[in-house]
């Protein structure tokens, strides 16, 4: 994987390729309302065990 930043690669696999000053640090709150949001969306649609009746086994 890698990350680009204004037209240069940052990070690749895993390391940090920039200069000092390069970029801003944006501190944010941990679990924010993104994640919260996209767990949710996981659950959603993760797949569930569909019961079924009436059906002998084996068939």
């Amino acid at each position: 994987r890698f990350v680009l930043s204004r037209g240069e690669l940052v990070i690749q696999e895993g390391d940090v390729h920039t200069n000092p000053g390069h970029g801003e640090f944006v501190a944010r709150e941990p679990h924010g309302a993104v994640n919260r949001a996209l767990s949710t969306w996981k659950e959603v649609v993760a797949p569930r065990k569909v019961e079924r009746s009436g059906i002998p086994a084996g068939v």
